[in-house]
């Protein structure tokens, strides 16, 4: 779990010096979709191993995920209509990082 979520931090970083940078469209595209399909396998990948070892607190757990699943979802429509912007990579920074940090911590 440890590299996956180090992972994340990368995608997220660098979708964030995308946004900054101004680099084009297509490159922030695939960039969001990358952290949406690693974000998915992640999730799947940890909620496994947490009904393997019988963690107490899946279900509020999984609801987390869930959640931020439809965060990012928020995130790339933003992009689809807008393109990139200061405000879409403030808006990673602040949802994104503040969410993952919380999450990593809460396990």
């Amino acid at each position: 779990m440890r590299a996956q979520h180090k992972k994340l931090f990368e995608l997220v970083s660098n979708l964030i010096c995308a946004c900054i940078h101004g680099y084009d469209t297509e490159k922030l595209h695939e960039t969001l979709n990358f952290l949406v399909n690693y974000t998915v396998q992640h999730f799947t990948d940890e909620e496994a191993l947490q009904i393997e070892f019988k963690y107490p607190e899946y279900d509020k757990h999984k609801k987390l995920h869930e959640d931020f699943k439809v965060t990012v979802g928020g995130l790339v429509k933003v992009f689809k209509d807008n393109g990139s912007s200061v405000e879409l990579s403030n808006n990673v920074n602040k949802i994104v990082v503040r969410w993952l940090v919380n999450h990593i911590y809460y396990i």
